[in-house]
């Protein structure tokens, strides 16, 4: 798979320009080098996109694509993979501001002639207020066991894997989106109904946790620190509860009635949790399914314990609103 051509789609939207500068210089340094990188930057951005070009030079491996409509990072990332080349045979996702270390693409390509993805570990370093200061916290420990888990609690990261260009005949078009949706959570879950995901151990790349991250990476935060931070920021308990059904549980349930309407295998063991987590009304199956994942500890507790709630909650809250 090394020696195949692939495709790196990198999004982008206003960025810290040293920081993009760099993410830019560590893709092209890579030393699998057979490859186009896909560069789409979210909503009219006219200096951004001349930078870019500006520091991609003469290297026609990089396409910059500046996109009038902005339509936020799931939707970018979605038309993006829409432009990868038909010959491509592998895809790997990019943030606009971590930095690969040159042998990512080498190592986590050397895993995928037997998975649909691959995901490495990267090292987090927390970028400080003064200049260029930075400071290494820690690292990841992603690591994928089935199914059901990566349903409760998504452990795939786009930024740090690589995945089979045949794979986007079944992630393409995206489900429909709630406020919680994210890509790498739909590729990974298409990913292990596939040919499956393996998470290998390799650190690949810096990832930089700053104050502008969509999502930071969570290191070493009490389940309940975090739990009392939503609570002081949610409006009340009723929103909050609607929030959490509205948007955490129907993001699961719109991923799962999608996989099950594109499945080659509906009499699969992963088809059978599928069906438990859009089956509605919450059921004997997935109760187990909850406590299992709660005593493993494999998921955040704190997630499974408000998606089980969130589950039951659901129904009474359709029949109010109806």
């Amino acid at each position: 798979m090394q020696d195949e051509f692939g495709a790196i789609c990198l999004a982008v939207y206003r960025p810290d320009l040293q920081l993009l500068k760099k993410q830019v210089a560590s893709i092209a340094c890579q030393t699998v080098r057979n490859w186009t990188c896909i560069i789409g930057i979210d909503g009219t951005d006219a200096a951004t996109a001349a930078y870019l070009q500006s520091m991609v030079g003469n290297d026609d491996r990089f396409v910059v694509h500046e996109f009038g409509k902005r339509v936020g990072f799931y939707r970018n990332f979605e038309r993006i993979l829409r432009l990868v080349p038909n010959s491509s045979h592998w895809i790997a996702l990019s943030d606009q501001d971590d930095f690969w270390y040159e042998q990512k693409l080498s190592v986590l390509l050397g895993h995928l002639d037997d998975a649909s993805l691959v995901s490495g570990q990267a090292r987090i370093v927390r970028l400080q207020s003064k200049g260029d200061a930075r400071k290494p916290v820690g690292v990841t420990d992603r690591r994928f066991f089935n199914v059901g888990e990566l349903l409760l609690d998504n452990v795939i990261s786009g930024a740090l894997a690589v995945f089979r260009s045949d794979l986007l005949t079944k992630a393409l078009p995206f489900p429909t989106p709630t406020d919680v949706a994210y890509h790498d959570h739909w590729l990974g879950l298409c990913a292990a109904l596939d040919r499956g995901v393996r998470t290998v151990p390799d650190i690949v790349q810096d990832y930089h946790q700053h104050e502008a991250n969509v999502i930071g990476e969570e290191m070493g935060r009490n389940p309940l620190y975090r739990a009392v931070r939503l609570w002081r920021r949610s409006p009340g308990l009723i929103s909050s509860v609607r929030y959490l059904v509205d948007h955490r549980w129907q993001w699961r349930v719109n991923m799962c009635r999608l996989a099950l309407g594109r499945s080659e295998n509906p009499a699969s063991r992963e088809a059978t949790v599928l069906r438990v987590f859009s089956a509605g009304p919450p059921t004997p199956a997935f109760a187990v399914l909850c406590a299992r994942a709660f005593v493993r500890g494999r998921c955040s507790r704190m997630r499974v314990a408000s998606l089980f709630v969130a589950s039951v909650l659901a129904p009474v809250l359709k029949g109010v609103r109806d």
